[in-house]
């Protein structure tokens, strides 16, 4: 069940960063400087939250979390 979490954050994670990617695509074609702010912020957010995934799904899998089905 945790290595199942652990997929569901990582894929937000991406569709974070992806519809950041959008956002500043349509920032730079308006020119919108408040929309550029809030698509780093997505992009910045979405990069750390999936390193910070990916580093505890690491640790719990060496741990053996995923070993068992529910714990």
């Amino acid at each position: 069940m945790q290595q199942f979490m652990g997929d569901i954050a990582a894929m937000l994670e991406i569709a974070l960063i992806g519809a950041g990617l959008i956002v500043l695509h349509f920032a730079h074609k308006d020119g919108a400087k408040l929309l550029k702010s809030a698509a780093y912020i997505m992009l910045v957010g979405g990069i750390l939250g999936l390193l910070c995934t990916t580093y505890y799904w690491f640790k719990y899998y060496q741990a053996g979390v995923f070993d068992v089905p529910i714990s």
